[in-house]
């Protein structure tokens, strides 16, 4: 296993290609990240790695390229950097927004029941169909224009990939979705119909999606949730993911005139 700080980066970078945004311009050693509104990790600015030099000039440049898209500005900042981008940002006027979680599986064996892994109402796909695509709109909410950005993010995906869907009465009621890079699943997208949360459905998805990503290369897992959700923890919890690797926030300045938030 690579040192903590150098794996916390191989995550963020197979976080940053398991779900990348339809528009991205690298500034220094940085990346702006122009999605529209579906989600913050695709509509915010995201570093590389550790070093970050003149970091006055990366913001103002960052800043202008949200502007020019009628976007917020934001940042995301993972704890593996220095403060002092963080310190930048504050007095810059930008507010903290959420408090996310990165953990570990270091071993890809959720402890499920054969009819949980085998379940013949789940399907994996390496690309999501129509039927996937009209569940996720359905499932999430989405507007048109949000669906649209999110298909463009999910187009725009060059890892090896798995599309999880489980059917019920010949309608999907939950999915989520992963990408494989250096021997890690990223578990992304991971949404169940509000009717039907009871059950155990999205612990036999992803544990689904989880065995089926070692005939792909996976050796463990990892995924990023917000540490306010107390459900979504504990499912994950069951299903291995025992390890905290970094925390992430948010830095986000309401400058402009935008048009989504």
């Amino acid at each position: 296993m690579a040192p903590e700080a150098t794996l916390g980066w191989r995550v963020e970078e197979l976080f940053l290609n398991a779900f990348p945004a339809p528009v991205q311009v690298f500034v220094g050693a940085m990346v702006a990240r122009l999605g529209g509104g579906v989600s913050r990790r695709a509509c915010s600015t995201s570093p590389l790695h550790g070093q970050i030099h003149d970091l006055q000039g990366t913001v103002e440049t960052c800043e202008r390229l949200y502007l020019a898209r009628g976007l917020f500005p934001r940042f995301r900042i993972p704890d593996l950097l220095d403060p002092p981008l963080d310190r930048l940002l504050a007095s810059r006027g930008y507010a903290v927004e959420c408090d996310v979680r990165t953990l570990l599986a270091p071993a890809l064996a959720p402890k499920l029941t054969p009819e949980e892994t085998s379940n013949p109402a789940i399907t994996l796909l390496p690309h999501p169909d129509a039927a996937w695509l009209t569940a996720l709109d359905r499932l999430k909410g989405l507007s048109p224009t949000q669906s649209a950005d999110y298909r463009a993010s999910l187009a725009a995906i060059g890892l090896p990939s798995l599309f999880a869907a489980l059917w019920e009465d010949g309608a999907i009621t939950a999915l989520c979705f992963g990408g494989i890079q250096h021997g890690l699943l990223a578990v992304e997208g991971v949404v169940t119909d509000p009717a039907r949360r009871d059950g155990g459905r999205g612990r036999r998805l992803v544990g689904a999606l989880m065995t089926r990503a070692q005939t792909l290369g996976a050796e463990a897992a990892t995924l990023q949730v917000e540490a306010e959700n107390a459900p979504a923890l504990a499912l994950y919890t069951r299903l291995g993911f025992s390890q905290d690797l970094h925390r992430y926030h948010y830095r986000r300045k309401d400058i402009g005139a935008p048009k989504t938030s």
